[in-house]
């Protein structure tokens, strides 16, 4: 089968980029063609192409017509969907609050899939997508990759930061210093911190804990690490398997952290791990969240998809009417975003009418946020 992925960046390693490698990866392995579309390739784009699989920047150097197009992100999928419109189409949803996240809206989408209950309340809530037609594919390891499987220290002595999106600042200061109180070494890794890592396992051996979410905090447990879901500036538990199933469906990621970070409850979390707990979480995982029964469940679909496309494929009229009204959307923010930039530009020019600034950056976006909003405030018009 002919399978077309699309994706609306392949520039860093990040979630939904990992998640398009490894099927990639998968299905080629498996005897199919595959390629991979982003508008915005990159590191991860060349990594792919080095593994021997095909990415395109452009819809028109996918080398052949695709059977299926698994489709993540709104307005990549839709480009393929009225491109291909006889291929059976999936639209995938890994995101309940990310813009991009939204549902492809052609009329011909044969199921909405997600990867936890946030992303299926947002489809059928936020979206108004028939319930009927939505699936979930909770999110998987590739177990092949995370072969290693590790015990953590009795005591720990090493806890990693494994996000991309803990930054610098006092999120981290904060777990800077739980780290110091229980005497644990720190590491970090991911781009927020400013330590991009290509391939994380080397990290994950090292570590007895892991603050992370999502993906990452799934392929920290694989590995054997006793995991704490932790965010920018919120906290979620230490998953042992009393509360794994119930977090896998949230697919561990911000419904999870229902508190305030801080280094007491951090030091909580530290003081509750247990091997015994963490060796069975990352049992559990190894048994029910492996790559391999993911490709096989997105085989059914595509096949499925496929089918449907064959015996019912969109009228042409359908694909233009649809077509149309997505591009009429599309002008519509195209042109919000050009006024945006001519209004940033011009405050720019007022708040610093000879050079950029020098002052500290906050003060100047501050200033000039303020400006830029008095300008684009509705006026009063006399009668």
């Amino acid at each position: 089968m002919r399978v077309l992925i699309t994706n609306t960046a392949l520039d860093k390693f990040a979630g939904t980029e990992c998640y398009v490698f490894d099927v990639c990866r998968a299905l080629a392995a498996r005897g199919h063609d595959v390629a991979a579309f982003s508008p915005r390739p990159g590191r991860v784009a060349a990594a792919m192409r080095d593994a021997g699989l095909t990415v395109a920047g452009d819809l028109a150097a996918v080398p052949w017509e695709p059977d299926v197009i698994h489709g993540h992100h709104e307005w990549e999928t839709t480009l393929a969907a009225v491109r291909w419109p006889g291929a059976g189409l999936l639209s995938f949803c890994h995101g309940a609050q990310p813009w991009q996240e939204a549902p492809c809206r052609a009329p011909w989408v044969h199921r909405h899939v997600v990867v936890g209950e946030p992303c299926r309340a947002r489809l059928v809530e936020r979206e108004g997508i028939d319930a009927s037609g939505v699936v979930t594919l909770l999110n998987f390891v590739d177990l092949g990759r995370f072969a290693l499987v590790k015990t953590p220290g009795v005591p720990p002595r090493r806890v990693l930061v494994f996000s991309n999106h803990i930054k610098r600042g006092r999120g981290l200061e904060l777990i800077a210093a739980a780290c110091a109180a229980a005497r644990l070494e720190l590491e970090v890794a991911g781009s927020g911190a400013g330590q991009v890592s290509d391939d994380p396992r080397a990290a994950l051996v090292r570590a007895d804990i892991v603050l992370a979410q999502g993906r990452c905090a799934l392929e920290a447990m694989a590995t054997g690490c006793a995991v704490v879901l932790c965010g920018t500036e919120r906290l979620g538990p230490l998953v042992d398997p009393g509360v794994f199933d119930e977090l896998r469906l949230a697919n561990f990621g911000f419904t999870c952290l229902a508190d305030e970070l801080s280094a007491d409850a951090l030091l909580r979390r530290f003081r509750a791990v247990t091997v015994a707990g963490a060796a069975e979480v990352t049992r559990m995982v190894r048994e029910q969240a492996g790559l391999d029964a993911a490709i096989t469940q997105l085989e059914a679909w595509y096949a499925d998809a496929r089918a449907a496309a064959l015996a019912n494929p969109p009228l042409p009229e359908v694909v233009a009417a649809f077509a149309a009204g997505r591009l009429a959307d599309a002008t519509g923010a195209w042109k919000l975003g050009r006024e945006a930039q001519a209004l940033h530009a011009q405050s720019i020019e007022q708040v610093f009418p000879e050079t950029l600034p020098t002052a500290d950056t906050e003060v100047w976006l501050r200033k000039a946020a303020k400006l830029m909003m008095t300008q684009a405030a509705p006026r009063k018009t006399g009668a």
